[in-house]
């Protein structure tokens, strides 16, 4: 801010002339304290008894000039009449979000005390915005609606003008995008899991605009919302999970808002979605592998038929409950094949249950549990007690009349749910001692019986 505080006091001087020298820039002139009022002439010429100072400004050389005064009158620049210092340059901010579908972004900003600033649009601060040649300190402060096309980038930029007409350099650019146009409706590509399923929380995926906010509808009129709005990737792609009834048939469609809030139409494409609300099938076993009873192998594989892609669980308590002794899935066709652990030397019997692994439904428990049996306990030695024919005989083909071979039978494990065999009743009846045999007549054990009774 430049100000000029001093009045004629007691001489005008309008024109000197000394020696043909010419002082354009003289005013009024006092000579204790109006000598700072005279610039220096172009070569340094001054009035008599003044001289130019080093700030271009003629100064008394007999009589000193108070501190105060000094600075008062130039404030440390030169006076009005002499005044070639550019003003500060002003700031320009941008209030209005961009990009946004507004034609009148708001700027707001800063300049020095006693200039105007002017806005432009173009690189070098060449041609004013009509209307905005000379926007006051305080209307900037508040505030300035400029106008722009639709669908547009503009770069705003600032110049202050001080009293005496110099220009400030440009401020930077202040970028704001007017976009008015809305985003292509949404492709709305499929489900996962894929319909049916027994899901009750699908996700519907598709693809829109980059950074635009997606939003899901059950209706053809995109008014009834599903799921929660999404922005989409770097890639345009969207995944948004909704939530459906049991039993229900769904259709989904879409609308995108830009980040200048155009919303687009509603999407041409849908996708249609079935909860399945029907039971999981029970497992069934078909086999052990190795087949059981093994001795080769306490860590066989449980063989069985399901449905396509789920999950199987094993049990060893006969209504599936408590910890899960294995689990595994069954392939495309429905196969399983679970591996499951033994101990050595005992028979274990496993249930099962399966299991939709997305919506988390369970079949019923097995009714028919498979048993496996390890075993690798010889059988005890035969015990011969006889022959036929007796002995002695003299048949050359006698025949051996073994024991019922003996052996150890596998422990069977028992689960926490089963319930104790009850005692049997034995129901015995002793058995008379067996008969003692006659020798064959004519046989040596007669002969030798005979001698024996005589």
């Amino acid at each position: 801010m430049k100000q000029n505080i001093w009045s004629c006091r007691s001489v005008v001087v309008v024109v000197v002339l000394v020696m043909g020298i010419g002082f354009p820039s003289l005013g009024c002139f006092s000579p204790s304290f109006e000598e700072g009022r005279i610039s220096c002439g172009p070569n340094g010429e001054c009035p008599p008894g003044l001289s130019c100072a080093a700030d271009r400004v003629c100064r008394s050389t007999s009589m000193p000039i108070d501190a105060a005064v000094d600075a008062k009158l130039i404030d440390g620049k030169p006076p009005i009449d002499g005044d070639t210092t550019a003003p500060n340059v002003p700031t320009l901010t941008l209030v209005t979000s961009s990009p946004a579908n507004n034609n009148t972004p708001q700027l707001t900003g800063t300049t020095e005390v006693g200039t105007t600033v002017a806005i432009y649009t173009d690189s070098g601060c060449v041609t004013p915005e009509p209307g905005f040649e000379a926007v006051s300190m305080a209307s900037l402060g508040t505030g300035v609606l400029v106008p722009v096309a639709g669908d547009t980038t503009t770069q705003f930029r600032a110049r202050a003008k001080d009293p005496a007409g110099n220009p400030s350099a440009c401020t930077s650019p202040v970028t704001y995008i007017e976009d008015s146009t809305a985003p292509v409706p949404p492709m709305v590509v499929d489900s996962l899991p894929a319909s049916p399923s027994r899901s009750l929380t699908p996700t519907v995926r598709g693809t829109a605009e980059a950074g635009a906010t997606v939003t899901l509808f059950s209706d053809a009129g995109c008014t009834m919302i599903s799921g929660t709005p999404m922005v989409t990737d770097v890639g345009g792609a969207f995944a948004i999970p909704v939530s459906v009834t049991v039993g229900s048939t769904s259709t989904f469609y879409a609308t995108a808002r830009d980040v200048a809030l155009n919303v687009s139409g509603c999407s041409l494409s849908n996708v249609g979605y079935n909860q399945d609300s029907s039971a999981v099938a029970v497992p069934t076993f078909t086999g052990t592998n190795p087949a059981s009873p093994s001795k080769t192998s306490t860590t066989p594989m449980i063989l069985g038929t399901t449905e396509a892609s789920i999950t199987v669980k094993l049990y060893t308590d006969n209504a599936c409950n408590g910890t899960v002794a294995a689990s595994g899935s069954s392939d495309a066709s429905g196969l399983f094949s679970i591996p499951v652990t033994v101990a050595a030397n005992t028979s274990m019997t496993f249930y099962g249950q399966a299991q939709d692994p997305v919506a988390g439904t369970l079949s019923l428990c097995s009714g028919t549990g498979i048993t496996y049996t390890h075993d690798t306990v010889a059988p005890m030695p035969p015990l011969l007690t006889g022959s036929t024919p007796t002995s002695p005989s003299n048949a050359t083909a006698p025949s051996v009349r073994p024991s019922r071979a003996r052996r150890r039978r596998p422990t069977t494990p028992r689960s926490s749910s089963a319930a104790p065999r009850p005692a049997r009743p034995c129901g015995c009846i002793a058995r008379p001692p067996a008969p003692a045999s006659r020798p064959r007549p004519g046989s040596p054990a007669a002969a030798r019986s005979a001698s024996a009774s005589r």
